[in-house]
């Protein structure tokens, strides 16, 4: 509940309380004496529409994309994985198909999520998206635009217009009503440019995986075709082991074929000398905001860990759960809901502790624990986790299956050429999480009077020049919780780090794997 007064040159048409709340209301002052505000409809193209997408989609095998709010992930578009449907629902629909670098928004479900079309193949949005028309001959920057929409001012915005009691949302109307702030160019150009170089670092991670995948694609080659049944010879079957999967034809098979190519060792045979250990949730269950960082199945990612929904320990429930500490360098495997998905410790997420879903364990020397994760997120090493794991309400891997798990044994050049890129996708991902938070936190410090528009404006022409000091000087100011935030660390803990991977980027173009 809240009371606000309200001085009648803010009132509008609206009469609905939400409208006015104190926060929105706050924002609008600070709107008013920034100065330089245009509405979302003003800025997007004038010859395409903002409009929203397909209803009662006709889902079926074609090349005509449907892009939904699951497809916009990390202010970025997956063509990859979306649903198609037909070419002449595709076709009813060309209202709302997507350009390169159209902006799609959510107007449904998480109202106010945007994320920047870019590669775009024939596709369309469904109906809980809008697209924002990208305008070539605009005074905006999408990415600054993107960055706007994502941030925290704008989300007061878009809730002051969400309405509806069964399913929550903003109409169009209102969607091109929402405020956007404009200033200069080269100011706009300074964030946008952090909204880029996350694309960059993403590619180059996305390059990695392709490059990984590869190396071990010959362990999948020629496998026989997936049947319903099959027998098994007594003589291979085990005595503990009377799952059907364990004897799944195909698996086998590959297997068998693999063992033929190139040495396999079973995971433990890799294990250091800490070994392994499986974790646990402390008595309670109840999370501080800050503290050693708890490991949590949703954490547990290929090659990395996610803090984007971290939970956190007391130093009382780490110490309770001392034995499934870990250190950099280690691995986290899930060994429950996605069993098998392997992620190895940064320096900079330590502190680190797991929970029962998941193990860690070190490795020995003369092994590279990044190829160790590749190799474990790789499908010929998925298959054998969904060969081994057992469970009858939920799968889940135990500790001699874990063990035996085979890892192949590449020449020891390769394994490093994977370990020392699997390191740069990592620090290309952990970077890019930062860049796009940053460039939120630019946004509203912006807005909020703690940066002017002549500070990120010569930070820009600076870095154009090949200068850096102004714009290190500012991403030092920012920590997670804003810009100047006393008692909070900052959100680039080694800029340094930071220069070194875009300087990977820019050297001959793109590094080569």
């Amino acid at each position: 509940m809240f009371i606000s007064k309200v001085p009648s040159e803010f009132l509008t048409h609206r009469l609905d309380c939400p409208y006015y709340h104190p926060e929105a209301m706050k924002l609008d002052y600070k709107f008013r004496e920034y100065g330089n505000m245009k509405l979302l409809s003003q800025i997007i193209s004038s010859k395409r529409k903002i409009t929203n997408g397909v209803r009662g989609p006709d889902i079926q095998a074609s090349q005509y994309c449907l892009i939904r709010l699951q497809d916009c992930q990390h202010w970025g578009i997956n063509f990859d994985n979306c649903l198609t449907i037909s070419e002449k629902q595709f076709n009813e629909n060309r209202r709302c198909q997507l350009f390169e670098n159209d902006i799609v928004v959510a107007i449904g479900g998480y109202v106010g999520n945007a994320s920047i079309a870019r590669n775009v193949k024939l596709a369309v949005i469904g109906q809980h998206s809008a697209v924002l028309p990208y305008n070539p001959n605009g005074y905006y920057d999408e990415r600054y635009l993107l960055a706007y929409l994502n941030s925290a001012i704008a989300e007061i915005q878009f809730q002051r217009y969400v309405s509806g009691s069964i399913q929550a949302g903003i109409n169009l109307e209102d969607l091109r009503d929402i405020p956007i702030p404009i200033p200069n160019k080269l100011a706009q150009s300074y964030i946008g440019d952090k909204v880029r170089l996350t694309e960059r670092l993403r590619t180059r991670a996305r390059q990695i995986e392709l490059f990984i995948n590869d190396k071990f694609s010959f362990l999948l080659a020629n496998l026989k075709p997936k049947s319903k049944s099959w027998r098994v010879h007594r003589n291979n079957i085990e005595s503990y082991r009377l799952n059907t999967s364990h004897y799944d034809a195909v698996i086998v098979d590959m297997l068998d074929k693999a063992k033929k190519q190139i040495d396999l060792l079973p995971l433990a045979s890799l294990f250091g000398k800490r070994g392994i250990s499986g974790g646990a949730t402390p008595q309670g269950a109840e999370y501080p905001e800050k503290g050693i960082f708890f490991v949590r199945v949703q954490n547990v990612k290929p090659l990395r860990l996610d803090l984007s929904d971290a939970a956190y320990l007391t130093p009382a429930q780490d110490a309770e759960l001392k034995r499934s500490r870990c250190q950099a360098g280690e691995i986290i495997l899930s060994i429950t809901g996605y069993p098998g998905v392997a992620a190895v410790v940064l320096e900079d997420d330590l502190p680190v502790n797991i929970n029962q879903h998941s193990v860690r364990f070190d490795v020995c020397q003369g092994w590279e624990a990044e190829y160790i994760a590749a190799a474990l997120n790789t499908t010929f090493l998925k298959m054998q986790v969904d060969r081994l794991a057992i469970g009858g309400t939920r799968i889940a891997l135990d500790y001699a299956s874990i063990s035996n798990l085979l890892i192949p044994v590449f020449p020891e050049a390769t394994r490093k050429v994977i370990a020392h890129n699997v390191a740069i996708s990592n620090r290309a991902i952990r970077e890019s999480e930062r860049l796009t938070t940053a460039a939120k936190l630019l946004v509203e410090a912006l807005i909020e009077g703690k940066l002017t528009e002549d500070e990120l404006k010569n930070a820009q022409l600076s870095l154009e020049k090949g200068a850096r000091e102004p714009d290190k000087a500012i991403l030092s100011r920012l920590t997670r919780k804003g810009i100047d935030v006393k008692d909070e660390p900052p959100l680039f803990p080694d800029i340094d780090a930071l220069y070194e991977i875009i300087d990977q980027l820019d050297k001959d173009g793109e590094e080569e794997i």
